[in-house]
């Protein structure tokens, strides 16, 4: 029965840190999925926050071997923020290497990025959508890192130029602070999009926890009695 109990509270430590880890370990936020097509998507957003700026790096996370589609490019980044006061933003600048990719996986240097080429709006006050799909051919999502991508279709090259992972980074300006933080966030892949994947927020989280304590509670109870 003791070795029963360990189990059970392992198991509960690996779920809570998976959910954990994903939200605000060290300013990172990570996901991995497939899509539609059964094809990997994976991301990851890195971010710092100070005084009235927020650095916000995204990178594709899939290798460049395992790049088919458009569809696995990272084309949107939604998040809610909490903790100090997070109304406003506007979007100051885009770093990142600029591709083109023809319809072999060959890469060449593609039209320097600049700050409109992704958009910024606020569905509220703490809740944010970071886009390349802003009208027209959607261009500069963000490609996974590599030299060449030889697994791609032909549909890649129809939406020249990309953005290399490796890194790509947007400067957000705005009513933040040093105790701001991300507490729940979308990255969304494709050029409609057509894949999302979130993560929980931080009151899921605490819901998740809560869960696991009473079912350990009850075990716990369980062990006792029996």
């Amino acid at each position: 029965m003791k070795l029963k109990l360990m189990k059970y509270i392992a198991l509960v430590g690996v779920l809570c840190a998976a959910f954990t880890l994903q939200i605000a370990l060290g300013g990172m936020i990570s996901v991995s999925a497939t899509d539609s097509d059964g094809h990997p998507v994976a991301a990851t957003a890195n971010f710092t926050f100070s005084a009235g700026t927020l650095s916000l790096t995204l990178s594709n996370d899939i290798s460049n071997t395992a790049w088919i589609s458009p569809g696995q490019s990272l084309s949107d980044f939604s998040f809610t923020l909490s903790n100090g006061t997070t109304s406003g933003g506007s979007l100051t600048s885009i770093t990142g290497t600029a591709i083109n990719i023809d319809a072999d996986g060959n890469v060449t240097p593609g039209t320097p990025v600049s700050s409109t080429d992704w958009g910024l709006s606020a569905n509220s006050s703490s809740t944010f959508l970071l886009t390349a799909l802003i009208g027209g051919q959607p261009d500069y999502m963000i490609a996974p890192s590599g030299a060449s991508f030889p697994n791609v279709n032909m549909g890649v090259d129809n939406f020249n130029p990309y953005l290399l992972t490796g890194p790509v980074t947007f400067t957000i300006t705005g009513d933040f602070t040093a105790d701001t933080t991300i507490s729940g966030a979308t990255f969304s892949f494709g050029t409609a999009p057509e894949t999302f994947v979130s993560t929980p927020d931080s009151g899921t989280t605490a819901a998740f926890l809560g869960l696991a304590m009473i079912g350990l509670a009850a075990f716990r109870t369980k062990f006792r009695r029996a």
